[in-house]
C-alpha cells in the first residue's frame, strides 16, 4: 500500500504499465502486491480461504488497493492484450 502512495502522490499509476516502465522496482512492486491479491482471490474461489474471514481481516485495504490500482490494471490488460490479468483480484 505505501508503494501505491507514493506512486500516487508523484506520478499516475498507469503510467508504470508502459513498456518504458514495465521493468522498473516500483512497477514489480506494484504487479508483486496484485499478485497476492489475485492469489487471495483464487484460494477464495478455490476453498481455500474463507470469504468472511477475509472480509473481516482486509476488505478495507483490498477495496483501496484496488481503487489505487485500477488505472494500473486497465493499461496492463491493454499493453498486454490480455483482459484476463488480475481478473481474479
Amino acid at each position: 500500500l505505501k508503494i501505491l502512495r507514493k506512486i500516487d502522490k508523484e506520478y499516475h499509476i498507469e503510467d508504470f504499465a508502459k513498456a518504458n516502465k514495465k521493468n522498473s522496482d516500483d512497477a514489480i512492486a506494484i504487479r508483486n502486491l496484485l499478485n497476492y491479491y489475485e492469489i487471495i482471490g483464487v484460494g477464495i474461489e478455490s476453498d481455500i480461504y474463507d470469504i468472511a474471514m477475509i472480509k473481516d481481516a482486509q476488505k478495507t485495504m483490498i477495496i483501496r488497493i484496488y481503487e489505487q490500482a485500477e488505472p494500473f490494471i486497465i493499461r496492463s490488460r491493454q499493453e498486454d492484450n490480455n483482459a484476463n490479468l488480475w481478473i481474479k483480484f
